[in-house]
């Protein structure tokens, strides 16, 4: 609710319609005080009203105009309170106006103006400006349920509703020299430099708010900022405005307009979240003198297009000048590439390393356009073709590190496979595409939505690509859009190009700015990662066995083949194992020199078609310490002779990342799969093990099977990054054990594989994790009969969970860190008996045990308890809460969820005085957050998975950032209700 003051308390609940369980565990909450800002612009007004007396007219160089009071009052009222003062304009007359106005120095550059406007009742015409000589620079007007701004006599819709009782905040960026401005409501860009209302004004010398001739109505202003120059930050600070001496420029009476019927004004609400329906913006500039300030009749106009987050476009700076080669910087970072645009002639070919390519002219043209204006330039790219395309590109230095792209993309009418790329030696690493009114990237074939994409708007692409790991991460306004994605084309080994095209289909128009290349090196690792094994198998020749220390067995020949193959390519090969009997198998392994602390191994796995018992193994003396085996369409570990399910399908043709951290002091082992802790500290497969000393991979016995396997890292301790750097491997003596021939299992026919696809995104269904260490001693190296047992739950980027540290204890007064940050709650309910409430300041609500029991459980286990919310009626619910100080500042909360079957309602909240603040609710599969009665959804939930959840909630902005396993699902989203004032 945007109704919230402030947060002051947590709570877990069932639905009131559900028989339902579920789960929550790893609570915190944390506050902090509201940022600041930073002194970066000279204000020439800063008032918040708060210094006045209520009932009074506003005093620091305001000027209220009344028409000797006969046309209503302009005083200080206590709206929202008496603590948030504003100023309220009463018209009351359906003739005359009343307005207050504020002069400063005259300004011929660039004046920023920000400030909070509501009325009670939306009626038409209340108007704010800012003018100087020559008239109105800019003026916005309440008309139509909405904000419009004014050029010359017709008005551009800002695509912005106006409700009653709504505050919104305004920002006005006003550049004389080029009569342009910005117009912002609530943050959002929706006015992309629009015209000046009067192309005659030279300078802009005051702050002005009317009403309208011809309503009686009320409005409201507040928190007016007007300052020089255009900031840093979205708010100046507020600092004390220097005296000025007053330049009033005299305004003339406006025409009359239809009138409202004034009311009360409600208590402050929070932005509402806009819904644009943008198009093109005008771009008039009309010469005719000004009349008077605000308020004129209304005239339709086209309506204007809003741009996405822009960013800002230096003219004059060097630094943003073409880059012709590549310069280093302290940071060891590489500018590659870097241009504007800006010094180049309008309608010629961009200059500097850029090469153009038209088809010779007959596929269109790429040339220097005055877009957004003469003064911020840009490329743009117009194809008059549909058999052929046009290209920008530039050439570097080829990278094989993280290579970062920033630039400004927009197309006036958007249609598919307008296209960004960053490529090297073997093809496209990323490819963004315009496609179906979306951004989306590309691997292989396949087209991934990643953000939608408008008509005229202007959006800020950020790539951050990695060459050793063929991941990218793409950001689309700031917002990371697309995580750790598969490169285009798994073959690139490097990065030496950027390139922006149109489609070989479409006849169409698209614009860059604002580009920017630089390259660093890949994250190595901290010098306690020691090299075992490292092979990509590209140095072998195909069809040959694996040099650099492997071991093939293939029984003399008669079980199959172990050879290095052109899989994916010929340019990055791996090991292909071909089991072509059932009673025998292939294998291959690596040894080094035995460990007995943490061992590191990462692989690639691939089966072209999925069958039982393909297997990876490390082991020692002792045994094997960890075994990963393909079973039922699936990766499973093995704990003595049990499989317990990691909780990831296995598709045919399909490469996967595996991981493995084995500790041999505590027999334990984390398993990743596609970056995701899919085994957490899971046992040793036989706890004998005292070392560690071979790495192995091997077929089934009993299936006729085929399995590649490549770039297998094996070293010492435990990597800073997730994957260690490739360096030669030092040569050590093997010391092999030996492995006796696995049992039998059921056969899959084998096929030839297929090219390398990019990683699928796993589809887990967990159960309970085991505890099981098992004491028999091994038998072989992996391979051995299957049988039942239970699978284990993995957790969705689970977090650490200690038993013995006190801070993790619970937590019944607020604890101050060193950061300013203030400890609420904390509690990982371990210390609470299994089966009781739980203690410390909880509160449980069970309908005096009718609706059901809130207990500790163990779940995930007996030492790793969590709070089992139990529901068994369908009319009402239990929960559990904890309540703490109030917070008016930012208040962050961080908990883990989990539901064995998904129903929907369950919920959790911030709340506090005015309501929720934020409610995330389990609804149809999903998790939702919700905003007055409205469910948006955030992310897939599903059956006893468990997610790690984090909420980041502003009390004074009303907004919070919602993350679900880390990554960023709910952006700056409204509070539930606006009325909360603290949390």
């Amino acid at each position: 609710y945007n109704t919230v003051s402030d947060i002051s308390s947590f709570r877990v609940a069932t639905s009131n319609g559900n028989m339902q369980v579920g789960y929550v565990d790893d609570t915190k909450v944390i506050a902090e005080p509201a940022p600041t800002l930073a002194p970066t612009s000279a204000p020439l007004i800063v008032d918040t009203f708060n210094e006045y007396i209520v009932g009074g007219p506003p005093g620091g160089g305001w000027s209220p105009n009344t028409a000797g009071g006969t046309a209503g009052t302009v005083s200080v009222a206590a709206v929202p309170n008496e603590f948030d003062k504003s100023v309220e304009l009463r018209d009351t007359t359906t003739s005359e106006n009343v307005g207050c106005s504020h002069s400063f120095v005259a300004q011929t550059g660039t004046v920023t103006a920000e400030f909070r406007v509501m009325m009670p009742t939306v009626s038409n015409y209340f108007n704010i400006a800012l003018s100087g000589e020559g008239g109105s620079a800019v003026s916005i007007f309440v008309r139509n349920n909405g904000f419009s701004y004014k050029v010359g006599s017709s008005y551009y819709s800002l695509q912005t509703a106006m409700n009653g009782g709504v505050w919104y905040d305004i920002k006005l960026v006003a550049n004389v020299v080029t009569k342009k401005c910005d117009i912002y409501v609530d943050g959002v860009l929706r006015g992309d430099q629009a015209d000046f209302r009067y192309n005659t004004v030279t300078d802009i010398s005051k702050f002005g708010v009317a009403t309208s001739n011809g309503n009686v109505q009320i409005g409201y202003i507040d928190d007016v900022r007007v300052y020089i120059g255009t900031p840093t930050t979205s708010s100046p600070v507020v600092i004390p405005s220097p005296t000025i001496p007053p330049t009033v420029s005299p305004t003339a009476p406006p025409t009359p307009n239809p009138t409202e019927s004034p009311s009360n004004p409600p208590t402050r609400s929070p932005t509402n979240s806009p819904t644009p329906s943008p198009t093109i913006p005008p771009t008039l500039s009309p010469t005719a003198p000004p009349t008077s300030d605000p308020t004129t009749s209304p005239s339709n106009a086209p309506t204007t297009s809003p741009t996405s987050q822009p960013i800002s476009h230096p003219t004059t700076d060097p630094t943003n000048s073409p880059t012709t080669s590549p310069t280093a910087s302290d940071n060891s970072q590489l500018l590659l590439l870097q241009d504007n645009f800006n010094s180049y002639q309008i309608g010629s070919s961009p200059g500097g390393d850029w090469t153009t390519d038209t088809a010779g002219g007959t596929a269109g043209t790429v040339t220097i356009a005055a877009i957004p204006n003469s003064i911020d330039k840009s490329v743009k790219l117009s194809d008059t073709t549909t058999s052929e395309n046009v290209a920008l590109s530039q050439s570097f230095q080829a990278q094989t590190g993280i290579v970062t792209a920033e630039f400004r993309v927009m197309m006036p009418s958007v249609s598919s496979s307008f296209n960004i790329a960053l490529s090297g030696e073997g093809g496209a690493a990323v490819s963004i595409f315009s496609r179906t009114d979306h951004f989306a990237y590309k691997i292989g074939s396949s087209f991934y939505y990643l953000h939608p994409m408008q008509d005229g708007v202007w959006y800020n692409i950020k790539l951050v690509a990695n060459v050793s790991t063929k991941k990218c991460d793409i950001y689309v306004d700031s917002a990371l859009r697309g995580t750790q994605t598969d490169f285009r084309y798994n073959t690139v080994s490097d990065i030496s190009s950027f390139r922006v095209a149109t489609s070989n289909g479409n006849m169409q128009v698209g614009y860059v700015d604002d580009t920017k290349v630089i390259a660093e090196p890949a994250p190595t690792l901290a010098p306690t990662s020691a090299p075992l094994i490292v092979d990509t198998f590209n140095e072998y020749i195909v069809g040959g066995p694996p040099g650099g220390g492997w071991s093939p067995n293939t029984a003399g020949g008669t079980a199959g083949t172990v050879s290095v193959a052109a899989v994916p390519n010929e340019f990055d090969k791996s090991v292909e194992l071909r089991d072509t009997t059932t009673s025998e198998n292939v294998g291959c392994s690596h040894s080094f020199v035995a460990q007995t602390g943490t061992v590191t191994a990462e692989f690639r796995v691939m089966m072209p078609t999925v069958s039982n018992y393909f297997n990876i193994a490390l082991s020692g003396e002792g045994g094997s310490a960890v075994s990963i085996f393909v079973r039922n369409n699936g990766f499973s570990y093995k704990v003595g002779s049990s499989y317990y399910s990691l909780q990831t399908a296995m598709n045919g043709g399909v490469w996967y990342d595996i991981k493995l951290v084995a500790n041999v002091v505590t027999k334990k082992c984390d398993i990743y799969v596609d970056g995701v802790l899919r085994g957490d500290q899971a046992d040793f497969r036989y706890n004998t093990v005292t070392d560690i000393s071979k790495f192995g991979v091997a077929t089934s016995n009993g299936n006729v099977q085929i399995g590649y396997i490549d770039d297998v890292r094996v070293y010492i301790g435990t990597p800073t990054t997730s994957s260690p750097v490739v360096i030669p491997s030092p040569t050590i003596p093997p010391t092999v054990s030996p492995t006796a021939p696995p049992t039998p299992n059921p056969t899959e026919s084998p096929s030839n594989p297929p090219t390398r696809s990019p990683t699928n995104s796993p589809t887990p269904s967990p159960t309970i994790p085991p505890t099981l260490s098992p004491t028999a001693p091994p038998t072989s190296d992996p391979t051995t009969s299957p049988s039942n047992a239970p699978t284990t739950s993995p957790t969705s980027q689970p977090i650490s969970h200690p038993t013995t540290d006190p801070t993790n204890s619970p937590t019944t007064s607020p604890t101050a860190s060193d950061n300013s940050q203030l400890l609420l709650l904390q509690d990982n309910f371990n210390s609470y008996q299994i089966g009781s409430s739980p203690g410390g300041d909880w509160t449980t609500d069970t309908a005096g045990g009718t609706a059901g029991t809130v207990t500790i459980a163990a779940i995930p286990n007996s030492i790793d308890k969590s709070v089992k919310l139990s529901d068994t009626t369908t009319s009402e619910n239990v929960a559990l809460s904890q309540s703490f100080q109030a917070q008016t500042g930012i208040v962050t909360a961080e908990f883990r969820v989990m539901m064995p079957s998904v129903s929907s309602s369950f919920n959790i909240a911030l709340s506090g005085e005015g309501g929720a603040a934020v409610s995330i609710f389990s609804r149809t599969d999903h998790f939702a957050y919700k905003i007055g009665s409205s469910f948006y959804y955030l992310h897939p939930m599903q059956d006893g998975v468990w997610y790690n959840i984090k909420l980041v909630a502003n009390v004074s902005t009303k907004k919070c950032d919602i993350y679900v396993d880390s990554a960023l699902r709910g952006t700056q989203t409204d509070f539930r209700y606006n009325t909360v004032s603290d949390i």
